[in-house]
């Protein structure tokens, strides 16, 4: 019985970094989504209600 609860300490560490490294993609993927946002908006520079609704989705 102990070996197995020594071993699942491994479980944990595999979903803590699991975790982890969703947690660090969906950082990534709002940070590119956002530079592209406002890349868009000043490029096309169409700053109105119908530009804000395009940004609102």
């Amino acid at each position: 019985m102990r070996p197995l609860l020594n071993a699942s300490r491994f479980l944990v560490l595999a979903a803590v970094l699991g975790s982890l490294l969703s947690a660090m993609a969906l950082y990534a993927y709002g940070l590119v989504d956002t530079i592209v946002v406002i890349t868009r908006t000043l490029t096309t520079g169409d700053v109105s209600t119908a530009g804000a609704k395009a940004v609102k989705t």
